[in-house]
């Protein structure tokens, strides 16, 4: 299982080793995963693999010279016998199956990390707090914007460049709801329809004739989106009450 670890100054995720390093068939890396992208072509005959019980090779040669010293982590590595298929000696550890740098929150958490990975490292415990807020904003947009409402709606509501644009739900999806995420940035083209401020004027897509035929086709988009989501969250809840002798 990966883990976040410090090395220097930097953060980084680091796979455990298998009990065994891969030396590829002419690369100056170490390896860990015989998956990675990192070590090149089909042929797995040229690898060489050493023995690593203590999971610990790829930090005693990134530790015997700095980076800069290629000439001293060459050396360390003929003396120990880490070398590739072709005899030379590496002089790295990978940094995509071994070490991966990791931007790191202030408050100490790792940012970009793959989905699986993310998971793997998560502690529920440490985000109580987190959960709390995206719960909280979610019973408030289903209080302010209930499904009942959707089918006559007015625009207003929903709307960017209105006058309550505080109150309405682009505004909400973008700023109004930081517990459960948001989709601030970029352009307001995003929400189909909103009114411009230099102008006053409505966008929307020039098919409709105004601003009020766009809103009654998206609004109907809206309403079908929640019509296929109830019938899925249907079939899965029928689907986990089926008897495991009754697959159909």
């Amino acid at each position: 299982m990966p883990e976040i670890i410090k090395y220097g100054s930097r953060n980084y995720r680091l796979i455990p080793s298998p009990g065994k390093v891969i030396c590829s068939g002419s690369g100056e890396s170490m390896h860990h995963s015989e998956d990675c992208r990192r070590l090149r072509g089909g042929d797995r005959s040229g690898w060489r693999l050493y023995d690593d019980p203590d999971g610990l090779t790829w930090q005693r040669l990134l530790d015997s010279a700095p980076p800069s010293d290629r000439e001293g982590r060459r050396e360390f590595a003929r003396i120990h016998g880490l070398l590739n298929g072709v005899g030379e000696p590496i002089t790295d550890a990978c940094d995509d199956c071994i070490l991966k740098e990791v931007p790191m929150t202030e408050d100490g958490r790792a940012i970009h990390m793959p989905l699986a990975e993310a998971l793997a490292a998560f502690d529920r415990s440490t985000a109580t707090d987190d959960a709390s807020r995206a719960v909280s904003d979610l019973e408030r947009v289903r209080r302010e914007f209930p499904l009942t409402a959707w089918a006559d709606m007015p625009l207003e509501r929903y709307a960017l460049g209105v006058a309550d644009y505080r109150n309405t739900f682009c505004y909400q999806m973008e700023f109004g709801t930081a517990g459960l995420g948001g989709i601030g940035g970029g352009s307001a083209r995003k929400h189909m329809i909103f009114r411009q401020k230099k102008d006053q004027r409505w966008y929307h897509d020039p098919a409709f004739g105004n601003e009020q035929e766009a809103w009654t086709h998206l609004r109907q988009g809206f309403l079908d989106a929640f019509v296929l989501a109830e019938k899925a969250r249907s079939r899965r809840s029928t689907g986990s009450k089926r008897s495991v002798r009754d697959p159909a």
